[in-house]
């Protein structure tokens, strides 16, 4: 017996949910556009990921926390401000 459960299909309606916030999240990242990016995150959001060291210097941490960090990481990654 595995200690880990297998995974199930989401419902419908969550599937449908998830792709939505997939879709979103994909045009206004083309679009390169940091206002539209950082509001599909909540006000105290987090995201991770390796370049967040190339724009914060901070080499312990990939981490960028908070809406407004997010829209500037995105705007320092050469993404536009339409706000």
């Amino acid at each position: 017996m595995s200690p880990h459960p297998e995974p199930t299909a989401p419902d419908a309606a969550r599937g449908s949910a998830i792709e939505h916030v997939f879709r979103a999240r994909h045009e206004v990242v083309l679009a390169q556009d940091a206002d539209k990016i950082a509001n599909l995150y909540a006000a105290d959001g987090v995201i991770e990921t390796p370049t967040a060291v190339l724009s914060s210097g901070d080499m312990g941490s990939a981490v960028v926390r908070g809406r407004d960090s997010i829209r500037a990481f995105f705007v320092a990654k050469g993404s536009s401000r339409t706000g």
